[in-house]
């Protein structure tokens, strides 16, 4: 399976498409497959939360009750999960069905043997990222207060 996300109405649609040839080419460089009714994406809607409909019928294809596939590929693997915990727990569940994770930007794959230290990092750093873009709106949106303009 292969899941798609981009975060908020700002950014560029376009994305989708981008990320999608980008794990089709892993996924075929890996020998496999990946029909169209598992490909799910999630638009417009931040990777801080789990409750994103494209993110949870992934979950379901690999690790759910009636999973249909081993693998979840991902561009990178902030876009399925910006939260340590829900990241660790992705992982955790794709391991508990013998699934694989492959994050293909990030080069990350759930079959290496670092690969437990190297999700922590990942995880690590893109919670602290949203955190970081999180505390530069706030202070731009003070500011555009501070001057008197509609925030």
């Amino acid at each position: 399976a292969v899941y798609l996300r981009y975060s908020d109405a700002n950014s560029n649609p376009r994305s989708l498409c981008q990320q999608l040839e980008r794990t089709l080419s892993k996924a075929a460089a890996e020998g496999l497959s990946v029909p169209w009714e598992l490909v799910f994406a999630d638009a417009a809607l931040t990777g801080t939360t789990a409750n994103r409909p494209g993110y949870q019928l992934a979950k379901d294809a690999v690790c759910g009750k009636k999973a249909t596939c081993r693998v979840l590929i991902v561009d990178e693997i902030g876009r399925a999960a910006c939260v340590v915990i829900e990241t660790l727990e992705l992982a955790q569940q794709i391991t508990a069905f013998a699934g694989r994770l492959l994050g293909v930007s990030d080069g990350f794959d759930s079959d290496l043997p670092h690969s437990k230290m190297m999700l922590h990092m990942y995880a690590m750093l893109n919670e602290w990222f949203v955190d970081q873009l999180r505390a530069k709106v706030q202070r731009g949106m003070d500011d555009a207060f501070d001057q008197g303009k509609v925030i």
